[in-house]
């Protein structure tokens, strides 16, 4: 496997052939680390539930690699922070977007909080980037409450209340 490996990789039949027994065990170790870091790489951009997803099945493929020193082990639990990192980030912004369109709801509306995120017309809601889907929004009276599901021990909850001017 190691040879046919190097082969795929651009490496001579005869240059391989000429390596000894450590060289292709090396080359084809660094091959296979950088295979699976490619498969976890590639997911790191879409959003964040396939994104996730795609980087644990590489950091499980990679705990069952065989040919691997356990550098892979080791270091491919490591890809889920930054993605995390980014995902608070991106649901920071959604957030500031989604309190944004309610102020100029309850601007157009008396200051009064709309029932329903779907009732936002001036300007797109976005959805929460973590899941995917929209953010849990309970309106009780002249309050609401903006949730979602923990991100590295971080919930998100938000209590929301209109303050109107006494013009």
């Amino acid at each position: 496997m190691a040879v046919q490996t190097l082969i795929e990789r651009g490496f001579g039949d005869k240059e391989v052939e000429a390596m000894s027994l450590h060289q292709v065990a090396v080359l084809f170790t660094v091959a296979r680390h950088r295979f699976l870091l490619e498969q976890a790489i590639k997911y790191v951009s879409l959003p964040y539930p396939v994104a996730i997803a795609g980087i644990d099945e590489a950091i499980e493929q990679a705990k069952q690699e065989p040919y691997i020193i356990p550098i892979a082990r080791r270091t491919f639990p490591g890809m889920r922070g930054p993605r995390i990192a980014i995902a608070q980030l991106e649901r920071e912004i959604a957030v500031l977007r989604v309190l944004e369109a309610l102020r100029i709801f309850g601007a157009r509306h008396q200051g009064l909080l709309p029932e329903r995120l779907e009732d936002i017309k001036a300007v797109p809601v976005p959805v929460d980037p973590v899941t995917g889907q929209a953010f849990v929004y309970l309106r009780d009276g002249e309050k609401a409450m903006l949730r979602g599901p923990v991100l590295r021990d971080t919930p998100l909850s938000y209590e929301i209340e209109m303050v109107r001017s006494q013009e």
